[in-house]
């Protein structure tokens, strides 16, 4: 029978489909070679307030958008955002209500333990040693401030608010890796020492990632990379611009994954400019802000983020051509 199925193939006029919260990496992988892999976006907050306002209209209640916005921080997703706003509405009509307040909202999730969600906004103040990166989750793309001071020291490196390493699973055995964004900083180091004669072993450098929300991946680098150089040099990137992209120790800007999420999230957050790798434009062609820019070095993306102080040094001109050469000579002098 298994020897005719192999060679005829079996009649079916269906389609399975399966649903799952989890990560792609927790499905059998026998599973997934089988499987047409369709991913869903997280919900915008304009959309969970639809949701929520549809449900107060089925308990008939009222509720001003104020209010929905304000239950939205606490929803992750739309059963959160109904789930609110029924409760909220018993609580009203229990008091003989017809209209939902922010104390109803307030007192759900409080009861319920609903924690509010801080969506980031850029700021437009610049800053010595503050940039703002791009990540990805499988909650969809995020706002990442990187802040990075630098001290005349002994070369202490210290990065906080950010995975230091990762188990995982491989035939069976439970193995442990380090985190490729903590490996970042390593090629932070040797790119200043190379490109930018900044001998780091000269400085204490302390990199964080604030708001208590770790970070993993190489696509933080080049954001690190210019908010070490921020507050090694004093040179400022816009608070309306935001980075992301992985950096080589050539010298080399590589292409990283989710980019429309990112960007769909640096748009919502307020960025006006983003400097993505080249290889990535492709991905950015329906991006919302104003200019997107794709760099394929560290020189690309020194000289779009920062002025003529942020130049790279001299060690970087045998980099490029005689033309190339003549233009840098002329940025330094």
């Amino acid at each position: 029978h298994i020897h005719y199925a192999f060679k005829k193939g079996l009649p079916a006029d269906f389609r399975l489909i399966g649903a799952t919260t989890r990560s792609p990496e927790e499905i059998n992988p026998a599973i997934r070679s089988r499987c047409v892999e369709i991913f869903f976006r997280s919900l915008t907050k304009d959309e969970l307030v639809t949701i929520g306002r549809k449900a107060a209209e089925k308990a008939f209640l009222k509720v001003d958008d104020a209010q929905l916005k304000y239950a939205a921080d606490f929803a992750q997703n739309g059963r959160d955002m109904v789930n609110i706003v029924q409760m909220a509405a018993s609580i009203a009509k229990s008091a003989g209500r017809y209209v939902i307040e922010q104390n109803d909202i307030q007192w759900v999730a409080d009861s319920c333990r609903y924690s509010r969600m801080i969506r980031n906004k850029l700021t437009p103040k610049t800053r010595i040693g503050k940039v703002h990166g791009l990540g990805v989750s499988g909650a969809g793309g995020s706002v990442i401030d990187i802040e990075a001071s630098a001290e005349p020291g002994n070369g202490r490196f210290k990065v906080s608010g950010i995975v230091e390493s990762e188990e995982f699973e491989a035939r069976g055995q439970r193995m442990a890796k380090r985190s490729s964004a903590v490996e970042a900083t390593d090629n932070i180091v040797t790119v200043l020492k190379n490109y930018c004669d900044i001998d780091c072993s000269k400085y204490d450098i302390h990199i964080n990632i604030p708001n208590s929300a770790p970070v993993d991946g190489p696509s933080a680098g080049t954001a690190m990379l210019c908010a070490v150089y921020s507050a090694v040099t004093g040179c400022t990137v816009s608070g309306d611009t935001v980075l992301t992209g992985e950096i080589s120790i050539l010298g080399e800007v590589r292409p990283v994954g989710g980019i429309k999420q990112k960007l769909e999230a640096a748009y919502d957050a307020g960025a006006k400019r983003a400097v993505i790798p080249f290889d990535n434009m492709e991905d950015a062609r329906l991006s919302k802000i104003d200019s997107v820019k794709g760099v394929k070095s560290i020189r690309e993306l020194f000289d779009l983020v920062f002025d003529d102080r942020g130049r790279v040094g001299k060690s970087d001109l045998n980099a490029g051509s005689q033309s190339d050469l003549i233009a840098a000579e002329r940025v330094i002098n």
